[in-house]
């Protein structure tokens, strides 16, 4: 498919999840009532948590607890996964699975302004034809009239600021996760396979492009990122205000509706397949609405489903763009962001919530995992009303909730 997949084998003694359980306990990661409650294969993903160990004592190569979590953040990293696959007195087998990007792929390659760029086919959703009257101007914003949706508009010559940006005869639609973007581009070249290489330093500070790959006479064609392609600086208030609902717009012309709460797994489902917490209105946060702002499945999966069982009325975001969106729709009493997440950042969401008429006396709560006293000063000076940092007690949290929300 769109993986490498990278197998390790090992036909020895296996892994006994009793065991691994037995000295998580020891170790105290976790309590023996959890430990009462762990599946096999939960207790033998307990390998990966930082610090685990079963070996007696320490040698100069074991016995740290620090090597399976460090293969595993690393893989997060590259947006891989690995699983476990293992029977006492048998075998093991960790699989590991790469996004295909990271090794040979296939590229569409696309012309701008004389130079030769690719980007990976899994995410090239549609080639088109430029239709100049499908353009538009809205609320400063630049965008594309596909089908029922309007989509921001990237003019590739002026991102890379090679060429003139009026210039353009295509339109690409890419795909970056929950995201659509439209490229114009001045020629479409092909798709072939191609051999992803890395940049190296040199472009360590332009994320937009995933790498290079060398074309058949030799030079070397860069190949674009679509999940970073709007986070240089230059593209960012564009990319912000593409979060609004167009309300001036022509009425055939719907801008995609979402709908985000927690999700129910990893990773993410489609935003039409995400369904809304139901709050337990016997619980102490009753009547209280909760905007949650994180990137990440597992703290909107955690936080969301703790929130709720305590009464919470909760809706997600899954970074500040989507949370505007939602904020547009609806009003809520209280907004829990994070402060790192693509596209539009905490701070900035903060900045627009307090900037607005509308939501400038929104009480916001920030929960990061930021410590610095640097990040503390800048909620401050943004009118954040009470910071706390992760790990985070769950009490403190829903007390703080209740507090600002109910004044």
């Amino acid at each position: 498919g769109n993986s490498v997949v990278v197998e390790v084998y090992d036909d020895g003694a296996g892994i006994d999840p009793h065991k691994i359980g037995d000295r998580a306990v020891e170790l105290g990661l976790i309590t023996r009532e959890e430990r009462r409650h762990f599946e096999e294969d939960q207790l033998r993903r307990l390998i990966f948590t930082p610090g685990f160990t079963t070996a007696a004592e320490l040698t100069e190569t074991a016995g740290r607890g620090y090597g399976l979590d460090i293969v595993e953040k690393r893989l997060k990293e590259m947006r891989g996964a690995v699983e476990i696959d293992s029977q006492p007195g048998s075998h093991t087998r960790f699989t590991l699975t790469l996004p295909l990007t990271l090794g040979i792929s296939e590229g569409l390659f696309i012309g701008v302004a004389g130079q030769t760029y690719a980007l990976p086919l899994v995410e090239v959703e549609e080639t088109l034809s430029l239709d100049t009257e499908l353009l538009t101007t809205l609320s400063g914003l630049e965008v594309y009239r596909h089908r029922e949706l309007l989509l921001p508009v990237l003019r590739l010559g002026s991102l890379f600021g090679s060429g003139d940006g009026e210039i353009g005869s295509f339109v690409v639609i890419v795909r970056s996760g929950e995201r659509q973007l439209a490229l114009i581009i001045e020629t479409l070249l092909g798709k072939e396979e191609m051999v992803i290489k890395p940049t190296g330093g040199l472009l360590k500070n332009l994320p937009m492009f995933g790498g290079a790959t060398t074309l058949g006479d030799g030079t070397v064609a860069l190949i674009i990122n679509p999940d970073d392609l709007a986070a240089p600086a230059r593209a960012v208030p564009a990319a912000r205000r593409a979060r609004r609902r167009v309300e001036e717009a022509p009425a055939e012309a719907a801008v995609e509706t979402v709908e985000p709460a927690v999700e129910t797994a990893t990773p993410a489902p489609r935003r039409e397949e995400r369904l809304d917490l139901v709050p337990d209105t016997a619980g102490e946060g009753y009547g209280i609405s909760v905007l949650l702002v994180d990137d990440s499945v597992s703290i909107r999966n955690f936080v969301g489903r703790m929130l709720s069982r305590r009464g919470f009325e909760v809706r997600t975001a899954a970074d500040g763009l989507e949370a505007l969106q939602l904020l547009d729709e609806r009003e809520f009493d209280c907004v829990l962001t994070d402060l790192e997440m693509p596209r539009m950042h905490g701070y900035e969401l903060i900045s627009e919530i307090k900037s607005s008429s509308k939501t400038r006396h929104l009480p916001v709560m920030i929960l990061t995992a930021r410590t610095g006293e640097k990040h503390r000063q800048r909620a401050r000076e943004l009118g954040v009303e009470v910071f706390l940092t992760k790990p985070f007690n769950e009490r403190a949290l829903v007390e703080q909730l209740i507090e600002l929300s109910r004044g």
